[in-house]
């Protein structure tokens, strides 16, 4: 009886950690386009370990009912802070505020070099920036408050949204 439990508790540890395997290996972290990217394709338990593993904590989560769903926004926090944006349980859109200018600048060269465009949504008073490429739209927007600069970014599917908000098949 012992080794079946042995080998139950075995089996059950192996399943967990080639669950856990499986969102790591779904996030390319070449960089913060291809990371959002793959945290797009993951459901919102997925992401929410993935975040979990790297010493994430959930600081937020808030419902917010639309007319034939509801789009559910987790806020993960670090160093930087991420966000999700939920449909149905799948990640429809992610993002990260940071404060480094670095983070800032080098994913505003890789969305042109991507052939991401601005869009006409550009919005320089706001400090809004949107770019597209297909359905994809990433918005940047740079905010300061005080003496603190801190800069939004987020890619968003739009196509996705749109299925799994249920307005497209």
């Amino acid at each position: 009886m012992k080794i079946i439990i042995r080998a139950g508790l075995i089996l059950l540890f192996c399943l967990v950690l080639k669950t856990g395997a499986n969102a790591q290996n779904k996030i390319d972290e070449t960089n913060l386009i291809t990371r959002l990217s793959g945290l797009n394709n993951l459901t919102a338990d997925e992401a929410g370990k993935y975040f979990t593993d790297q010493g994430y904590t959930l600081l937020s989560k808030q419902s917010i009912p639309q007319a034939t769903y509801t789009m559910d926004l987790y806020k993960y926090k670090l160093k930087n802070s991420y966000l999700l944006t939920v449909i149905t349980g799948s990640v429809a859109g992610s993002g990260i505020i940071t404060y480094n200018e670095d983070d800032y600048t080098q994913a505003l060269k890789i969305i042109k070099d991507m052939g991401f465009t601005p869009g006409e949504a550009t919005s320089p008073e706001s400090g809004k920036t949107l770019f597209a490429k297909g359905d994809l739209r990433f918005i940047i927007q740079k905010k300061t408050t005080g003496d603190k600069t801190f800069y939004v970014m987020m890619l968003n599917d739009l196509l996705k949204i749109a299925k799994l908000a249920g307005l497209k098949k």
